[in-house]
């Protein structure tokens, strides 16, 4: 049986911590929009949907675990500036677009090695992050994905990369070292600057 946790009232939210409860599979687009009292979001592992700007804007949240069949979809926690914390299925194969625009306090995050494709805006404007992994099977990355992570210091692309979005990495500021396959010279470098260092191996 379905059971969509459809829409959660800022106003009803007096702790911290929320814990959907176990019976629950999807939470809707939406749901926790604005929730900005929010820390901590416990999510049961029945959960394999999680809509569109399903957490957004929940600006007081820092950290949550994301069941290991959950599906993603775009803006989930588009502008949950102080999340610090997140933990990624196993098995999930894209990152839809926005999903972590302006989580400017994320640090650094692990993408799963099932992953093949990270969408526009995916991460941009996480000002924050100082470090990502790129897994081997990754094919895509969109466009602005990376736009604004300005403490973003270095990048390792994968042999598999086929294809760059425009603004991939503008703004980087920071960005000193990018190491990429040498079959992929043509398709990296007009991406980064004078000042980046490339390393092609």
């Amino acid at each position: 049986m379905e059971i969509i946790l459809e829409s959660v009232d800022p106003e009803d939210i007096t702790e911290r911590i929320f814990k959907v409860p176990e019976c629950v599979t999807e939470i809707g687009d939406g749901a926790f929009q604005g929730c900005e009292n929010l820390e901590e979001i416990l999510l049961p592992e029945s959960v394999y949907w999680i809509g569109k700007d399903a957490f957004s804007q929940c600006k007081g949240l820092r950290r949550i675990v994301i069941p290991k069949e959950a599906e993603i979809n775009a803006g989930a926690f588009y502008g949950c500036s102080r999340l610090e914390e997140v933990s990624l299925p196993d098995d999930l194969e894209k990152i839809e677009w926005g999903v972590f625009e302006g989580c400017s306090a994320l640090q650094e995050i692990e993408i799963p090695e099932s992953v093949t494709e990270i969408k526009d805006c995916a991460f941009e404007d996480c000002k924050g992050l100082r470090r990502i992994s790129f897994p081997d099977g990754l094919e895509k990355i969109g466009k602005g994905a990376f736009r604004g992570c300005e403490h973003l210091s270095e990048i390792i692309l994968p042999d598999s990369v086929e294809e760059i979005g425009s603004g991939a990495f503008d703004g980087c500021e920071n960005l000193k070292r990018v190491v990429a396959p040498e079959s992929k010279q043509k398709l990296v470098k007009h991406f980064f600057g004078k000042d980046v260092e490339m390393i092609w191996r």
